[in-house]
């Protein structure tokens, strides 16, 4: 049986991808459903490994002495690595930096970042257009129209799933067992009965 903390923080961590999960579910469900599409422009790959010659993208964690170019982001947590690995099978990340045409940016212009699978990423080049997808109210945040979210949002679910799964199964066992031991049926006098005089005792009798 786990420890009580390592079940709390289970259960925290189980909890909060869940609620993570239902966000994203939410906000691409809106995106596919009542969506719109708009025209922009890739400004720049990046890559976790510098493939290609891309500039490397990362936590904080990961810059190198010497390495000035790199582009600092988030998306490096643990978390995040965990959800990568079950959505696209690796722990790299491939970014596409892009551009579109907004109401609320800069002279008319908003940006966007998405984290996409390697054969988007290796399709893509700087200066070529693209389509980008919002939801009906979503004006800060896009991603680009090829790049599918469900993946990362059933690698989510699948995360808070094992978690909170751990945290029921690693629970005291008379917890799990209390609803079978309520749900049996009592045992009948003659039963009892048997069972005494098994096992008689001086002092008990049971008229027969």
């Amino acid at each position: 049986m786990a420890s009580g903390g390592l079940r709390v923080l289970g259960a925290l961590f189980g909890v909060l991808a869940l609620l993570d999960a239902g966000v994203h579910y939410t906000l691409e469900d809106g995106r596919r459903s009542a969506g719109r599409v708009v025209s922009g422009v890739v400004l720049e790959r990046l890559s976790s490994s510098g493939e290609n010659g891309t500039r490397r993208i990362g936590g904080k964690g990961m810059i190198r002495r010497g390495d000035h170019g790199m582009v600092v982001t988030g998306g490096f947590r643990s978390y995040d690595y965990a959800v990568r690995i079950l959505a696209t099978g690796s722990t790299d990340a491939w970014v596409i930096d892009y551009r579109y045409g907004c109401s609320i940016g800069i002279n008319g212009t908003c940006f966007g970042r998405d984290f996409v699978e390697h054969d988007l990423w290796t399709r893509l080049r700087a200066g070529q257009y693209v389509n980008v997808r919002q939801g009906r109210n979503e004006t800060r945040t896009s991603r680009l129209d090829g790049n599918s979210s469900w993946r990362p949002v059933i690698a989510k679910f699948a995360i808070s799933a094992a978690l909170l799964g751990f945290v029921w199964f690693t629970g005291p066992p008379g917890r799990r067992r209390r609803r079978t031991s309520i749900d049996e049926d009592p045992p009948s006098l003659a039963e009892i009965n048997e069972r005494l005089e098994s096992h008689p005792h001086p002092e008990l009798h049971l008229p027969r």
